[in-house]
């Protein structure tokens, strides 16, 4: 891959956190279309998994529990409705934080575990806290002049990678993720630009580019991951390393 930088194989050591953030949008995604170019089978086996459940899990509920009128009030859902966003939440966090750790490790060229992205939900409450103050920080940012919501929605993005990764409590993670997106904010929001037109366009499209937009845009935010926070040690040998079965003996 064209990116600038070599990466690292697995148990070797890993690049210090926001040392390589002079990277540019294009070359980002340049690296992003190299990268995942000849590898949609490995980056549809980690998107897959996640892209399915969110169907299911959208299309059971709207079976179960349709819309009726009168179930909105005052703006507010209804109790259904937030026990469905909750079970989500905590079902589907985790996922997203190893589908964020997956990308990452995907981006350096080496092969994750495509189940990799179910083994974080001893962190579930965590993520669910992270989603909860970063939401509630984003609505206040949004009521008082739109524009420390529109900076917090791009700044908090790594929360809950950096939550699984780094071993961080919900606040801790905002606050680094914060702190390693704030100077390069500008970049993350044309990225967020483009990877909101990409989808679109893909939509519009019938949805058939997404076989590519999709592995590019996982290349790329766990590109950024790695370049802004540095994957910790610990968690690529976890994610690239087969699971023992329970029984059989350690060499």
């Amino acid at each position: 891959m064209s990116t600038g930088q070599s990466r690292s194989a697995p148990g070797s050591p890993v690049t210090e956190p926001g040392k390589r953030s002079d990277f540019t949008v294009a070359g980002i995604l340049l690296a992003a279309w190299r990268g995942s170019r000849g590898r949609l089978g490995l980056a549809w086996r980690g998107l897959g998994a996640y892209v399915g459940i969110i169907v299911l899990f959208n299309g059971a509920f709207l079976l179960l529990a349709p819309d009726e009128p009168g179930s909105y009030s005052f703006g507010l859902p209804n109790l259904p409705g937030l026990i469905d966003e909750l079970v989500q939440g905590l079902i589907l966090l985790p996922m997203l934080a190893g589908l964020f750790i997956f990308g990452a490790t995907f981006a350096r060229g080496l092969t994750p575990r495509p189940a990799s992205i179910f083994e974080w939900y001893d962190h579930s409450l965590t993520l669910l806290l992270v989603i909860i103050l970063s939401h509630l920080l984003i609505l206040l940012g949004l009521l008082f002049f739109v524009l420390p919501g529109i900076y917090l929605l791009v700044c908090l993005q790594f929360a809950i990678p950096l939550a699984i990764d780094k071993q961080l409590g919900p606040w801790a993670a905002m606050r680094r993720s914060r702190e390693l997106v704030t100077p390069v904010w500008f970049r993350m929001f044309t990225l967020n630009l483009i990877a909101g037109l990409l989808l679109a366009g893909s939509v519009l499209l019938l949805g058939i580019p997404l076989i590519w937009v999709l592995p590019v845009l996982l290349h790329t935010w766990g590109d950024l991951y790695d370049r802004l926070a540095g994957l910790e040690e610990h968690t690529v040998l976890r994610v690239t390393r087969p699971r023992r079965r329970a029984g059989l003996r350690q060499p």
